[in-house]
């Protein structure tokens, strides 16, 4: 595939995302009170306040020990650096749509290590396996403890069984002990031959992996990590006067995670509100309360990650052109993959 056919697609996929985002917004904000936006930050506990950004900072520091685990086999970096280069990803998720960063954070750490982008990949969809085994039972264990709206099921069950697939696949892979022999002597050039080419790399690197201590620490610490997101967004609705039982608030909670799971716009504009009112209309709070919370947990959960992001993206000497740079050309290569 020629880089300005994968460019092009690219540049649909972000029309696309922004028109999503700005339909979302319009549905969140029409016809609910203004005054209610005022109300909400006047009430706000900037205790609580202090205790969100706390335990937002605490979350990706846990994300940076999960992720060096899963980077180990690859090469070894302090914990600090790997939480610098996932706030370089975050920043750039602030800026760029589809979840732009998670590109760049690869292809931070990749040049850290000295190696190439692919092999950091596997470590990254574990990431993602972990997030998808956590999410789906604390939904299911939620929805059996609380009312939850039917296409939640339906959205949980497909993300719990599409897990399960994955952690089989991966089992699969540790446990095939002969595909290393099938490794190609120099890359392909052809499709298929490339497609077989980067099939054989990741799976070259998840079983670098294993099953091991180092496999099952970093689901545990996926545990805590979820655990302190949800602290950091029922701190939220705590600092706004929402009150709602504990059981419903970690549901409103569930839900959001799920709704900006998706790739979307930049910061997760349109889906964060959208997801927000969703959650908590369907608990019984008002439409203007709950469109007024979005914006402002929104701008409190946001507003911390842009600062240390800027610091992590400035202290890593990449700037804003950099970061688009190291994007387009990783799209360029997975594209001609």
């Amino acid at each position: 595939m020629s880089s300005s056919r994968v460019l092009s697609e690219h540049r649909l996929k972000i029309w696309i995302t922004y028109a999503l985002a700005a339909a979302a917004l319009v549905w969140v904000f029409y016809d609910v009170e203004w005054s209610a936006l005022t109300e909400q930050v006047q009430q706000l506990s900037w205790g609580w306040v202090s205790a969100i950004v706390a335990f937002d900072v605490l979350s990706f520091y846990v994300q940076g020990i999960r992720w060096k685990m899963l980077l180990e086999p690859v090469g070894r970096l302090s914990y600090l650096k790997t939480t610098q280069a996932i706030y370089v990803g975050m920043f750039s998720n602030e800026l760029l749509p589809l979840r732009a960063g998670e590109i760049i954070r690869g292809v931070l750490v990749s040049r850290w290590l000295k190696r190439r982008f692919h092999d950091i990949l596997p470590s990254m969809a574990l990431e993602r396996l972990f997030d998808g085994i956590w999410f789906s039972c604390a939904m299911i264990i939620t929805a059996l403890l609380v009312d939850v709206p039917p296409q939640i099921h339906v959205a949980t069950n497909v993300l719990l069984a599409i897990s399960i697939a994955g952690v089989a696949a991966f089992i699969w892979v540790v446990k095939k002990t002969h595909f290393a022999e099938n490794a190609p002597d120099h890359k392909p050039t052809n499709l298929a031959g490339k497609l077989k080419h980067a099939l054989f790399e990741t799976r070259q690197g998840l079983k670098q992996i294993g099953l091991g201590g180092r496999f099952f620490s970093a689901f545990g610490v996926s545990g805590i990590l979820h655990v302190v997101q949800a602290l950091a967004f029922l701190s939220v609705l705590k600092s706004c006067g929402i009150e709602l039982p504990v059981l419903a608030q970690i549901a409103v909670f569930l839900v959001v995670q799920l709704g900006i799971a998706i790739p979307n716009a930049p910061a997760n504009v349109g889906t964060f509100q959208l997801f927000s009112v969703l959650g908590l209309t369907f608990f019984g709070i008002d439409k203007s309360s709950a469109a007024a919370f979005s914006v402002v947990a929104f701008a409190i959960l946001t507003v911390p990650v842009l600062l240390l992001g800027v610091l992590s993206t400035l202290y890593a000497g990449l700037t804003y052109s950099a970061l688009r740079t190291e994007l387009t050309d990783a799209e360029i290569a997975e594209g001609a993959v």
